[in-house]
């Protein structure tokens, strides 16, 4: 799984020099950091989600964009409970 914040980051709850770096450029977001989250903690529900490439996640009102490599978008509307579970949560 390659996601915009480093996987032990989001483990520990502590971003490393590098993660902070980028959050403080704007490179990645608050939102990032908690999508990133949920999203490795559904990943052992959901294990094609170890092949999820996910560049940037942007909450924007109601609707949820999720900016990922070619392959990810196939794998993820393969994951139809997922989405379910992401449009009750974040929404459309």
């Amino acid at each position: 799984m390659r996601l915009p914040v480093c996987v032990f980051d989001l483990e520990s709850d502590m971003l490393c020099p590098n993660c902070q770096e980028r959050l403080d450029r704007g490179e990645i977001t608050d939102f990032d950091i908690e999508f990133c989250k949920w999203i490795l903690e559904h990943s052992k529900e959901h294990p094609n989600l170890h092949d999820l490439n996910l560049v940037r996640a942007l909450k924007l009102d109601d609707l949820l964009v999720l900016v990922v490599k070619k392959k990810s978008k196939e794998l993820l509307e393969g994951e139809e409970e997922l989405l379910d579970i992401l449009k009750e949560k974040y929404g459309d």
